[in-house]
């Protein structure tokens, strides 16, 4: 079943965090305990979701980088999993009709951007990328 027109624009209302809705924050994610710096920002072309999810993280030494990384892709994959979920909820109680989200297989990336490679904490900006089929 694909969405019809008044769903997409249902989905496009619940992504949207320009005006009033923060997309940061521990009121968003409730097991955040950390108020550290993540975002989660959506985006729909077709019928594919797309979920960017945004870290700045101190990556360390080389040596430690890895697991800093692979860490933060976990933190993020969470992040993005409560997202998903209270999607699905808001979807359910605007639309009356659940939400399937099925993740695209293969579709997951991280990039990993420096900010300064010079410092011995090596802040970086960590993106992981996640696609969603919708109906």
């Amino acid at each position: 079943m694909s969405l019809n027109f008044e769903e997409v624009n249902i989905i496009g209302q619940l992504i949207n965090d320009t005006f009033g809705k923060s997309s940061t924050g521990m009121d968003r994610y409730k097991h955040d305990t950390s108020g550290a710096g993540v975002a989660i920002k959506a985006s729909l072309s077709g019928n594919i979701l797309v979920l960017m999810g945004i870290a700045i993280k101190n990556l360390g030494t080389h040596g430690q980088q890895y697991k800093e990384i692979t860490s933060c892709e976990n933190e993020l994959d969470q992040y993005m999993n409560v997202y998903i979920k209270d999607l699905k909820r808001n979807f359910k109680n605007e639309a009356g009709r659940a939400l399937k989200c099925k993740q695209v297989k293969g579709s997951e990336e991280t990039n990993v951007e420096s900010i300064n490679h010079y410092a011995p904490t090596r802040p970086s900006y960590v993106r992981r990328y996640i696609h969603f089929e919708i109906e």
